[in-house]
């Protein structure tokens, strides 16, 4: 999700750069995009920022375009400046601000093109990235209309939400997600739901639900170690926070949302009858509840090779564990990946 601001106090200006801005991104547009104007530099300040591109006009009331770009850069904002002004005097003060265009009223398209295609080259991957994703789920969720499987329509419907979460997270909290980490999670969600749910690799793939926890591992870290970082690079807070703490808030947020995934999961078989807490078929059970004598002494039954239940075989093989090992194996590659991205964090 691009987020831009337009800081300039006279309205039409507002309306001139909105409107090279929807003409730049096209409809439908080329990616998600926001923008918010602000009549001087005080309410921009004020507004948190997290901001991709920020539109600064010079002759405002205090404080001006450049004073206010200068607090900006204090305050550890790396968005991409570009000035909008008549005057032309002020291009070298630009520089200490390290703007990134100087654009003349009135505004020439070509330039302003110019000053946009620096900031697309770096999201230009995750655009492509999200709309062949949607593409394609759109394509799975028309085929399985018409094969009348409305179970796997709703994943589909469902991937297609999950998509828009970046981009809403990063508009809602004002943060900018790294562009390989937001095509990551793009690319986790697609795995998960659409080849996972919908293609039945969790069953056709050996080990595709624990790839995907592993990986789970690695993205729940990196995002509560984004978290840490913008609470640790804000002026307003007074403490700084150390690279080691850093890295253990990412492991225990990590860890957190994997076992709130493991209580879904849990949730969804013991209400809805699902499957998600993957059975296993084992061959021996050591149980205190098979003690007749009530004594606390665990029983062993070794060897099993088949259970029978009201006269019929299972045919499994084994005994059916109902989920245990599943999930303490997810919590297991959940740990892995935390430990080892937050091990490279710090």
């Amino acid at each position: 999700m691009l987020q831009f601001a337009i800081c300039d106090d006279e309205p039409h200006m507002v309306r001139e750069l909105s409107g090279h801005l929807a003409a730049y991104m096209g409809e439908p547009p080329l990616a998600p995009y926001r923008v918010r104007s602000f009549p001087d530099g005080q309410s921009l300040l004020e507004s948190g920022g997290g901001f991709d591109v920020i539109f600064l006009d010079v002759q405002m009331a205090p404080p001006d375009g450049m004073e206010t770009a200068r607090l900006l850069r204090r305050r550890g904002e790396r968005s991409l400046l570009i000035f909008v002004t008549v005057l032309r005097e002020c291009v070298f003060d630009a520089f200490e601000v390290e703007a990134s265009g100087y654009l003349l009223k009135p505004l020439d398209p070509g330039r302003f093109r110019q000053a946009m295609d620096r900031e697309l080259r770096e999201h230009r991957s995750s655009f492509i990235v999200f709309y062949v994703l949607r593409a394609l789920v759109i394509v799975v969720l028309v085929r399985q209309l018409m094969l009348g499987s409305y179970e796997s329509a709703f994943f589909c419907v469902l991937t297609l939400t999950l998509l828009y979460v970046p981009s809403w997270l990063q508009v809602k909290l004002r943060i900018e997600l790294p562009p390989p980490l937001e095509i990551t999670i793009l690319c986790f969600i697609f795995a998960a739901e659409i080849l996972g749910e919908v293609n039945a690799y969790y069953e056709r793939v050996p080990h595709w639900d624990t790839m995907l926890h592993t990986l789970n591992g690695f993205l729940a870290a990196a995002v509560g170690f984004s978290l840490i970082m913008l609470l640790n690079d804000d002026d307003r807070l007074t403490f700084d926070l150390s690279p080691f703490f850093l890295a253990l808030v990412a492991f225990c947020f990590s860890m957190t949302i994997g076992v709130l995934w493991e209580f879904f999961e849990f949730f969804m078989d013991w209400f809805f009858g699902m499957d998600m807490q993957r059975d296993t078929v084992v061959h021996v059970i050591h149980s205190a509840a098979l003690d007749m004598t009530h004594s606390n002494k665990v029983i062993t039954i070794p060897d099993i090779q088949d259970v029978v239940i009201n006269g019929e075989s299972l045919g499994m093989g084994g005994y059916l564990d109902i989920g245990l090992i599943d999930t303490m194996k997810d919590l297991f590659v959940n740990f892995i990946g935390a430990v080892v991205f937050s091990v490279a964090g710090f």
